[in-house]
């Protein structure tokens, strides 16, 4: 009995600790704190239901009533463990419903027993015996535990598969320690001490693998942040993010600088609408991507607007403005519309001091050139047009 009592005592002590530990835990929210709690109080109040239980058995004559009550209450808050195991984990039980059910119909048949000894009676020297539908809460706590193992499992795909087997290793661990109580021909009480380890191993679980959920979900977040959405490459808030990296440090001499603008855009969205704008972008993203993609980093910084920050290989500024215009003029497309872009340059190694930002403005300026000429290009088209005509 002092054995028992030892355990127990650690038992309801590791739950406090728990508990203690659950609410310095910055991490958790409150919603996520207040099922740990609860599940610590179900499991605590089972403990002590049935540390009373065995205390009060043998006891005197006088106690057989308050001995009945206690064990009632160990077998309605036992099999509700599960429950609350589960939703340390999940607040969306999707049997939660059905297992509240069987739970009050369970605590039903358990107040009843008081007076009857279905599940269970005291005799008149006041010991605990199994009754003759003892076998109906063995099923109850069955079909607790076949839940328990099936939204534990649901809870286990949100993880990678190789850090699933030490959830499923933890919900082995307390059944293991259950069927050893339900079967034992002894008093062994393994059951209460075997779930206040497994709480323990839960919360360690779901603090561990909630952050490397957390830390995934901020990398996809992170991830989305600097990608622009609607043409796959590297997004004005990534730009801006090169741009303080340089600040602090000098240029490579091999870096160039590209600035590139899409020309029409607006008479494309004018004409033809903003679906057809956007096509003609992603055309245009495509075409920079498929000429400037081995050379470094491709961003998005405006509606028509792309900056190309070649740091990795030596590059041939005017042979890759070339190679743009060709590739534009090849795009081959069924939209009405023809790509054309307009680029500009300039290199940190002849532009010896600039910030990376000055070295920028200097390659847009050479990109307003290249467009003036562009659209006086196009002027003299139509004005022969016109001529001709």
């Amino acid at each position: 009995m002092w054995y028992y009592t030892s355990v127990f005592s650690l038992s309801i002590l590791v739950l406090f600790i728990m508990s203690v530990l659950v609410k310095e835990n910055g991490r958790l929210g409150e919603n996520e704190k207040k099922r740990f709690y609860q599940t610590y109080a179900v499991i605590g109040l089972a403990s002590i239901s049935e540390w009373f239980s065995i205390i009060l058995n043998g006891a005197p004559h006088w106690t057989i009533y308050l001995h009945s009550v206690i064990k009632a209450t160990d077998y309605i808050l036992t099999p509700m463990i599960g429950i609350f195991l589960i939703s340390q984990v999940s607040s969306k039980n999707r049997h939660k419903k059905i297992m509240w059910g069987l739970i009050a119909v369970n605590a039903v048949f358990q107040i009843i027993s008081i007076f009857t000894g279905w599940t269970f009676y005291i005799d008149s020297n006041n010991n605990y015996h199994h009754g003759d539908l003892y076998f109906l809460y063995t099923l109850v706590y069955i079909f607790e535990i076949l839940m328990l193992l099936r939204d534990f499992w649901a809870y286990g795909k949100s993880f990678e598969k190789k850090n699933r087997s030490s959830l499923f290793l933890i919900v082995l661990f307390v059944i293991f320690a259950i069927v050893i109580q339900e079967t034992s021909p002894s008093d062994i009480r393994t059951s209460s001490l075997g779930v206040t380890i497994g709480s323990v191993l839960i919360f360690i679980h779901y603090s561990e693998f909630g952050q490397v959920i957390n830390d995934n979900t901020m990398r996809r977040q992170d991830n989305l942040l600097r990608t622009d959405s609607l043409t796959g490459l590297l997004s004005r808030f990534a730009y801006h993010e090169v741009l303080e990296k340089y600040s602090e440090t000098e240029l490579p001499k091999n870096l160039y600088v590209y600035s590139i603008d899409v020309n029409g855009l607006k008479g494309v969205n004018d004409t033809y609408g903003h679906n057809e704008g956007d096509k003609y972008i992603k055309a245009a993203s495509k075409c920079i991507k498929s000429v400037f993609g081995d050379y470094g980093k491709i961003f998005r910084t405006g509606g028509d607007e792309f900056i190309v920050i070649a740091d990795k290989y030596k590059s041939f500024p005017e042979i890759l403005q070339k190679r743009l215009k060709v590739k534009a003029n090849e795009y081959e497309t069924d939209a009405k519309w023809n790509l054309s872009m307009s680029s500009g340059w300039a290199s940190a190694d002849g532009n010896k001091g600039c910030s990376l930002e000055k070295l920028v403005s200097i390659a847009d300026k050479n990109m307003y050139a290249d467009k003036a000429e562009y659209y006086r290009e196009t002027n003299k088209k139509r004005h022969r047009y016109r001529d001709a005509i």
